[in-house]
């Protein structure tokens, strides 16, 4: 009984199957949003997918970097791709600056900073993106 002495047994049962309906709406709404936002690198024949549990990797000239780029204008942890809420962010950490390419023809030359990556492009480690070059990592978001 309510405060006014009204038996709300009823309506405590269709709210909570609205609440059960609503959580497994928000569960499938996530499932979907993961299915559709890929984050996908490649480099060197390897592909890596990115996402919440998988959400860095490190490419650079040193050995322990998941991408293994031998450029000598590459520094050794030279940048780190993050999945942050479904998308790509690229981390420039080192001296010369990463060069990336979109689809859409923009060039962008990062140095200490970040950003956030849409689309799919051409990502070069110290030296702009040459095509012909065969360490060029590749992104692709979407």
């Amino acid at each position: 009984m309510d405060s006014n002495g009204v038996l709300v047994t009823h309506n405590r049962r269709r709210t909570l199957d609205r609440r059960s309906s609503r959580d497994e709406n928000n569960a499938e709404d996530t499932q979907q949003r993961e299915q559709q936002k890929r984050i996908l690198l490649s480099f060197n024949g390897h592909t890596a997918e990115l996402s919440q549990a998988t959400n860095r990797i490190v490419a650079g000239r040193g050995i322990s970097c998941d991408f293994v780029v031998k450029n000598k204008y590459t520094s050794r942890a030279h940048a780190r791709f993050e999945c942050r809420d479904g998308g790509l962010v690229i981390v420039d950490e080192s001296a010369n600056g990463t060069y990336i390419t979109t689809d859409q023809g923009e060039e962008i030359h990062l140095k200490g900073n970040e950003l956030n990556l849409s689309g799919s492009g051409l990502i070069s480690l110290g030296t702009p993106v040459n095509r012909d070059d065969g360490e060029i990592i590749q992104f692709s978001c979407g």
